[in-house]
């Protein structure tokens, strides 16, 4: 289940890294940015899924003690991948909107 933090830290920075394209260069590569707008908040809602579930798998094995070390943290990294995610599709649709 460890894979599980792996795979959402990989989908978080894809969700950071997807309207950083958009803005860069959506126009010129003839790439619709809706597209990479709706992939970059789908590999966000994935990332933070994944910390879910192995919030619950802790719970399923009782590791208690693990769960209370790292829900702090969960919430706050899930809560700024949440704002940067917002942050940079939205600048992403502000730019590219414009030069429809």
């Amino acid at each position: 289940m460890e894979w599980l933090n792996g795979g959402s830290l990989v989908l978080g920075l894809v969700a950071w890294v997807l309207p950083i394209i958009g803005i860069l260069i959506a126009r010129e590569k003839k790439l619709h940015f809706w597209s990479l707008t709706a992939l970059s908040l789908t590999a966000c809602a994935i990332a933070i899924f994944f910390q879910m579930v192995y919030n619950q798998h802790l719970i399923d094995i009782n590791d208690m003690s693990a769960l209370l070390d790292i829900s702090k943290a969960v919430t706050y990294i899930s809560g700024i991948l949440l704002l940067v995610t917002g942050i940079l599709n939205a600048l992403n649709v502000g730019i590219n909107h414009k030069k429809i």
